[in-house]
């Protein structure tokens, strides 16, 4: 596995499998070149990450990995945000029942509970 690591000094490095041996990166490079490569690393070595922007949501469509009362089809029915546009509110209803279940929306991005799309 891939980690990200920043120094109190504000240094980036990386470390593979051996958290307390970091290689130096090279920190001419911004660090979201750094996250965008750990996630890319991460779904290579089987460590899925879902990308979500907060502001798509709505009708988003879900499937879950494990059923949830025998349902695995889902849509994001309702958000709320804040005064500063943060999720505060996040819900999914079922297809088949239209049942909802409130959500925190961060869970969507767990690939091992969830997958985007109806699968």
């Amino acid at each position: 596995p891939l980690d990200l690591v920043c120094s109190h000094a504000g240094a980036w490095s990386c470390t593979r499998e051996r958290p307390h041996q970091p290689q130096p990166l090279n920190q001419t490079e911004p660090r979201s070149y750094w996250v965008s490569l750990f996630l890319t690393e991460s779904i290579s070595n089987g460590v899925s990450v879902n990308q979500i922007n907060p502001a798509k949501l709505r009708n988003s469509k879900w499937t879950a990995v494990k059923p949830i009362h025998r349902e695995k089809h889902f849509l994001v029915s309702d958000v709320e945000y804040d005064e500063d546009g943060v999720v505060v509110l996040c819900v999914l209803e079922s297809v088949l029942s239209k049942k909802e279940y409130p959500i925190d929306w961060r869970e969507l991005k767990n690939d091992e509970k969830w997958r985007q799309g109806w699968k």
